[in-house]
């Protein structure tokens, strides 16, 4: 780390996947490669970019909002009315992401979380039922604790 960084107090540091990520007293973030067989770092750090967790709902949404799913080469997309991206957006919002406690005890990873969301979106006809949540599922990789 620089100088800079030494100056400053880590209040949270983890590795996961790979990476170690801290979190600093000034409320600022950053990540850097480890080797996965030693743990040593193999990269420099990187700022980590913070997300306003302030902005409220009430705020204009962005102009475009995309919901893609790729799978190998294939994109599955649809021009949405604006009912439909705000219903989008409430259902992504409303799925609980994954999480636990630790390591052993994860039961599902963010593509799990992605294939609730098109599945909760075929149901309300947002997304045509093309067996596309079978085919997503097709595709889970699997869960490593």
């Amino acid at each position: 780390m620089t100088g800079l960084d030494s100056a400053r107090n880590i209040t949270d540091r983890t590795v996961r996947n790979g990476r170690e990520y801290v979190s600093y007293s000034d409320g600022t973030s950053a990540t850097r490669k480890l080797d996965r067989a030693t743990g040593e770092p193999i990269s420099d750090w990187v700022a980590v970019e913070s997300v306003d967790k302030t902005t409220s709902s009430t705020s204009e949404p962005p102009a475009t909002r995309y919901l893609t799913v790729i799978a190998w080469h294939q994109v599955l997309s649809q021009d949405l009315s604006e009912a439909q991206l705000l219903r989008v957006d409430e259902i992504a919002r409303a799925e609980k992401p994954p999480s636990a406690p630790n390591r052993a005890a994860v039961t599902e990873h963010c593509q799990g979380w992605t294939v609730r969301v098109v599945r909760r979106l075929v149901e309300e006809g947002i997304v045509k039922r093309d067996g596309v949540v079978g085919m997503l599922e097709g595709y889970l990789d699997p869960i490593r604790n």
